[in-house]
């Protein structure tokens, strides 16, 4: 049998939308070992966390990229059949630039297979993308604007399918290259 519990929620608890402006990715095929999924779980919120860490393979690491404060969010929605639900996440980044290196990001990543962890503002570092099932961007864009008072920006939309992006419980990202 499944867990099964009550789902209570105190007055006043903080819910706090939106995600950090620091996003990390890195390349799928550049992870080591991966973080698993809990053995046994017994609540709710362990059926969403990862046990472990990432770890890269020698040289390899995570990168950051810096989005526009209060304009990126994660979202996801169920899809298939009734019987045969998953789930697709969507992190959508916006930046508030059309510089040349958010460009060549996109030309160098638009067809990778990616993983992207990224905060909430309740401190919580979730995952898209699964050794099986990683993360894509699958579509970006930019705008100058026509208007001196226009958004002038770029946007990417990365999507992971299977189930709701899990929250990393390991204790550091990998941002240096691993020996």
């Amino acid at each position: 049998m499944g867990v099964i519990s009550n789902i209570t929620r105190s007055s006043g608890t903080d819910n706090k939308a939106g995600i950090s402006r620091t996003i990390y990715f890195a390349l799928a095929e550049d992870v080591q070992t991966w973080p698993t999924l809990p053995s046994g779980p017994a609540t709710y919120q362990d059926l969403v966390k990862n046990d472990g860490a990432f770890a890269m393979k020698t040289g390899k690491q995570f990168w950051k990229f810096e989005a526009t404060v209060r304009r990126s969010k994660l979202t996801f929605e169920s899809a298939g059949e009734r019987g045969s639900k998953s789930v697709i996440n969507r992190l959508e980044v916006i930046r508030a630039t059309m510089d040349d290196d958010i460009f060549g990001f996109f030309e160098s990543h638009k067809n990778d297979d990616l993983i992207f962890i990224v905060k909430d503002h309740e401190d919580n570092l979730r995952v898209l993308g699964t050794e099986d099932l990683p993360a894509k961007i699958e579509e970006f864009s930019g705008d100058s604007g026509a208007d001196v008072s226009d958004d002038k920006h770029c946007k990417f939309i990365v999507e992971s399918v299977g189930d709701i992006a899990r929250v990393y419980t390991g204790q550091t990202i990998p941002l240096t290259p691993a020996a």
